[in-house]
């Protein structure tokens, strides 16, 4: 085929995509000044996504079949409370604690106000924990 054939072909497609891209314009243009028109084409886009993708639902909804407890939303995980001298109380967990080789001082669990520590326990962040006052009045805490 000639190469006026071929660049002619060529101009004439590019031609036919331009009209096209014209009219599409001009009737996205007409969509945009006219609401009723483009609440139509809009409702009709929809029905089709509906057609299309609709169907049943597959989850069920049941009621309750228990009481809720906030604690369920509290992960169990391992935990050290630590209290200093001062009497201030500290939560860390487990994991920033590591197994000691041949001695060594090991992290140490300081409180920011002072004071070293005076007591340890291991709990489980559902464990109830009960604290002494000075007064000898003992409070659940947690």
């Amino acid at each position: 085929m000639p190469l006026r054939r071929l660049t002619r072909l060529a101009r004439a497609e590019l031609e036919q995509e331009h009209e096209d891209l014209l009219a599409r314009i001009k009737y996205l243009n007409s969509l945009l000044k006219d609401p009723k028109k483009l609440r139509g084409v809009i409702k009709d886009e929809l029905a089709e996504i509906t057609k299309k993708h609709a169907d049943a639902r597959r989850t069920q909804l049941k009621a309750d079949e228990g009481e809720f407890d906030v604690e369920d939303l509290i992960a169990e995980e391992d935990v050290v409370i630590t209290v200093s001298r001062a009497g201030y109380v500290k939560r860390q967990p487990i994991d920033a604690f590591r197994r000691q080789g041949r001695g060594g001082k090991g992290i140490r669990g300081r409180h920011p106000q002072g004071g070293g520590r005076d007591h340890g326990r291991l709990h489980d962040d559902h464990a109830q924990l009960a604290a002494r006052s000075s007064r000898r009045r003992a409070r659940c805490i947690g």
